[in-house]
């Protein structure tokens, strides 16, 4: 399913994921849309065509020009992979947590450039919410779970000012 997030007028990034013609890959790309028009898609990440696939692509903006791309890389026991686009270039991809099983990322921007993720992680007993928090110029947060409580879906905003509201 692609996604899309508008930073500012006649500016958007766009996030899907393909399969590769010819092959037994899947991979996940990026295109921004300007006021002259689309640029050519980047290659955010490439699976090796074994057990590994992307999906559920999700990207957020701010109007400063500032974009947070996650998706999950893996069908069996996937994991949640963000990278952060600063208005010129996309950051190299970083994995969030280390759970057995992590997976529907969702992700969020404030006017700063800060930046949120939440998924739902497994230990392969109970499924729970997890956050990480990314500052520019530092980095990913460690992954923390939100709550104790088993929850199917997670959903997330955040104002300008930075605060932010997950629910489960």
């Amino acid at each position: 399913t692609p996604m899309v997030a508008a930073a500012r007028p006649h500016e958007a990034m766009a996030i899907w994921t393909s399969f590769v013609s010819g092959t037994d890959r899947h991979e996940v790309r990026a295109a921004r849309h300007t006021a002259s028009g689309w640029e050519p898609s980047v290659l955010l990440g490439e699976d090796d065509g074994g057990f590994g696939q992307y999906s559920r692509p999700q990207v957020a903006a701010n109007g400063s020009g500032h974009y947070l791309a996650a998706y999950t890389l893996g069908n069996g026991n996937p994991s949640v992979w963000v990278r952060s686009w600063d208005g010129s270039d996309w950051s190299p991809a970083v994995q969030l947590g280390t759970t057995l099983y992590a997976d529907e990322p969702r992700v969020a921007l404030d006017a700063a450039g800060r930046g949120i993720a939440v998924w739902l992680g497994s230990d392969g007993v109970s499924s729970l919410p997890y956050a990480a928090t990314h500052t520019p110029g530092a980095g990913w947060s460690t992954a923390a779970p939100l709550d104790a409580d088993s929850t199917g879906e997670v959903a997330l905003a955040v104002t300008p000012s930075g605060d932010a509201v997950a629910i489960y």
